[in-house]
C-alpha cells in the first residue's frame, strides 16, 4: 500500500478515537465536578447542623444575660457578688448614657481582678465601643461554608494583642461585641436601659466552651461509623476546642471543609478532615461501563470502515493495474503494425503524381492521422512506463536546429490543412548531446496541442537558442491562451481545460504531463509563459556540447 494512503487510513482510525477520547475525558471531569459539588454540599449541610446547635446554645445564653442585666443592681459591691456566684458571667460592666464608664470606675478603688479586665478592655472604654457604632471596627457576617478539597487549607482568622472587632452590626438595645486578646476569643454582652444606661457582662469562655461542647457528638473514635471523618471545632487561632469523629488526621493534616461559625461566634470555626481516599470520586462502574461500550462500539466501526474502503481501494487498484497492463499490451501490439502503416503510406504519397490531387490529399490524411496515432501510442507507453520503471535518458550527438526541422517536416501538413503557418526561427546550430526522440516527442505534443486548440490563430513559431550547455525552445502560437489560474493545473495527469474550444476537442490529457516529465529528464523544465495573443511554452534541456567531457 502506498504511504499516502497508509497515512489517510491511519488518520481514519485515529482521528475518531483522539476525539473519543477527549470526549472521554471531558466526561470524567464533568462526572468528578458534580461528585465533588454533592460531597461538599453533604460536608457543609452536616457542618451547618453542628453550627445551628452552638447557635441555639448562644441563644439560651443570651436569654439568660438579658433577664440578668435588665436586674442588675447599681452597687459596686452588689455587682462584685454577684459576678462571683454567676456561673455565665465574669466581670459586669455599667457605662453612663455618654459613654462613661460607672462600673467598675478606673477613679475609685478597684480589685485587683478588676485591674486586670479594666487593662485588657482599656482600648474597648477610651474609644467607646457600645455606645457609637461608628467607632466599632467592623467584623464581616461568617461566610458561607468552603470546601477545599484536597488542597485544603484554612481560613484566615484575625488575631492579636488588643485587637477590637465585632461580628456584625449590633441592635439598638443590646448585642455583642468580640475582641481577641492575649490567647483567645472573648465576649461581652450588653442591654441598653430605659434609662439610658448600658449594662454589660464579659462571658465565662471556659463555662461557655463548656456548654457547646455538651451539646456536640462524642468523642468516641473506636465507634464504627458508615464513613470515616473528624470534625473539629478550632477557635480564632485554628487551635482545636472539641472535635468528634472515628478519623484520625494527622497533625499537620489540612481540613477539607472550613465553615465558619454564625454571630458571635464568627472567630470560630468548624474544620471537616477525611481521608484523601475517600473524597476521591475516581470513576463509577456505570460511567466506565458506557465510556467503555462506546469506545468498542466506535473502534469496532472505524475498523469496520477503514476495511471496506481499503477493499475497495485495493480492489479498484487492481482493476486499474490491470486496465493499464491491458493498455500497455495493446499499445505494443499496435505500434509495430502502425508503424509499418505510417512507413508504407508515406512511400504511397510520394510516388502518386503530382497531378493526380484527390488520391495524394488521401495518402497526405493517412500519413497524418498515423502520425497521431503514434504520438498517443507513445504517450500511453511512456505514461505507463513513468509510473512503472524510471525513464532513461539516451543522449547522442546532434543539432537541436535539425532535429526540429524534421519534427515540422512530420507536422507541416496536418497544420497546413488546418490553415496553420509553422516557422522556424534556428538559432541552436551547435552539436550537442541530446535524446532526439525524447526531444522530438515533447515538441510532437506541443505542436498537437496547437492544432487540436490554436488552429484559429492560423500561425505557430518556434524558436531555439543554445548557450553554456542549456538548449532553450519556445512554441508559441496565436490562438486563444491559457488562463494564468490554470498554467500549472494543465500539467496535472488527465487534467483538461474546460471551455467551448476544449468539450468537442478529444484528447487524453496526459500530454503536457509527459512533456514536462521528459523535460525534467533531461535536466530542464517546461513551463507556460506570457502571450499575447495565444499560450506560449518554454522548454529549456541539458545539453552539453558533444566533445565536451565535463
Amino acid at each position: 500500500m502506498k504511504p499516502r494512503l497508509i497515512a489517510i487510513y491511519t488518520v481514519i482510525v485515529v482521528l475518531p478515537l483522539v476525539v473519543l477520547g477527549l470526549l472521554g475525558a471531558k466526561l470524567a471531569r464533568d462526572e468528578r465536578a458534580v461528585f465533588e459539588h454533592r460531597l461538599s454540599q453533604v460536608i457543609l449541610d452536616q457542618l451547618r447542623v453542628a453550627d445551628s446547635e452552638i447557635a441555639r446554645v448562644v441563644n439560651q445564653w443570651r436569654q439568660v444575660l438579658g433577664a440578668d442585666l435588665r436586674t442588675l443592681p447599681q452597687e459596686a459591691g452588689e455587682l462584685r457578688e454577684r459576678a462571683r456566684r454567676s456561673p455565665y458571667v465574669s466581670h459586669y460592666v455599667v457605662l453612663h448614657p455618654d459613654g462613661a464608664l460607672v462600673y467598675p470606675s478606673p477613679v475609685e478603688t478597684p480589685t485587683d481582678d478588676e485591674r486586670v479586665f479594666l487593662e485588657r478592655t482599656r482600648e474597648i472604654w477610651e474609644r467607646q465601643a457600645l455606645t457609637h457604632e461608628q467607632d466599632t471596627e467592623a467584623v464581616p457576617p461568617p461566610q458561607p461554608g468552603k470546601f477545599l478539597g484536597k488542597g485544603a487549607v484554612q481560613i484566615a482568622i484575625p488575631q492579636g494583642k488588643g485587637a477590637t472587632q465585632s461580628a456584625a452590626p449590633p441592635p439598638s438595645n443590646d448585642g455583642w461585641y468580640t475582641w481577641y486578646w492575649g490567647d483567645g476569643t472573648h465576649f461581652i454582652y450588653w442591654v441598653r436601659g430605659e434609662d439610658g444606661f448600658i449594662r454589660a457582662a464579659e462571658l465565662d469562655s471556659a463555662r461557655l466552651k463548656s456548654d457547646i461542647i455538651i451539646t456536640l457528638p462524642d468523642t468516641l473514635s473506636d465507634v464504627p461509623a458508615p464513613t470515616e471523618s473528624r470534625t473539629a471545632l478550632l477557635d480564632s487561632k485554628g487551635v482545636p476546642i472539641y472535635v468528634w469523629g472515628n478519623y484520625a488526621a494527622a497533625d499537620a493534616e489540612k481540613p477539607r471543609a472550613t465553615l465558619p461559625l454564625s454571630y458571635p461566634l464568627g472567630g470560630w470555626s468548624l474544620a471537616y478532615f477525611a481521608p484523601a481516599s475517600q473524597l476521591d470520586p475516581g470513576l463509577s462502574l456505570g460511567f466506565l461501563f458506557n465510556v467503555t461500550a462506546g469506545v468498542l462500539v466506535v473502534v469496532v466501526t472505524v475498523i469496520a470502515l477503514a476495511i471496506y474502503f481499503y477493499r475497495e481501494s485495493s480492489r479498484d487498484m487492481r482493476e486499474a493495474a490491470k486496465r493499464v497492463t491491458f493498455v500497455n499490451q495493446v499499445s505494443h501490439e499496435l505500434k509495430t503494425p502502425l508503424t509499418n502503416i505510417r512507413m508504407y503510406a508515406e512511400l504511397l504519397e510520394q510516388q502518386i503524381d503530382e497531378q493526380d490531387e484527390r488520391p495524394r490529399q488521401h495518402a497526405g490524411i493517412i500519413v497524418s492521422e498515423s502520425q497521431r496515432l503514434s504520438r498517443l501510442i507513445g504517450n500511453i507507453l511512456t505514461f505507463n512506463r513513468k509510473d512503472r520503471d524510471a525513464l532513461r535518458l539516451q543522449p547522442l550527438p546532434g543539432v537541436i536546429d535539425d532535429i526540429l526541422a524534421e519534427v515540422i517536416a512530420h507536422y507541416r501538413a496536418a497544420l497546413e490543412t488546418k490553415g496553420i503557418e509553422i516557422f522556424l526561427h534556428p538559432d541552436a546550430p551547435s552539436h550537442v548531446l541530446v535524446d532526439a526522440d525524447l526531444l522530438e516527442q515533447i515538441v510532437g505534443n506541443l505542436i498537437s496541442n496547437v492544432e487540436k486548440y490554436g488552429a484559429m490563430g492560423k500561425r505557430l513559431d518556434i524558436h531555439t537558442s543554445w548557450k553554456d550547455g542549456i538548449a532553450a525552445i519556445t512554441v508559441e502560437d496565436k490562438g486563444p491562451g491559457i488562463p494564468p489560474s490554470e498554467r500549472d493545473r494543465i500539467f496535472q495527469p488527465f487534467y483538461r481545460i474546460s471551455n467551448g474550444l476544449t468539450d468537442g476537442v478529444a484528447g487524453t490529457g496526459i500530454g503536457l504531463t509527459i512533456a514536462r516529465e521528459l523535460a525534467r529528464l533531461h535536466g530542464g523544465d517546461l513551463i507556460v509563459e506570457d502571450g499575447e495573443p495565444g499560450a506560449r511554452f518554454r522548454l529549456t534541456l541539458r545539453c552539453p556540447l558533444a566533445g565536451d567531457t565535463a
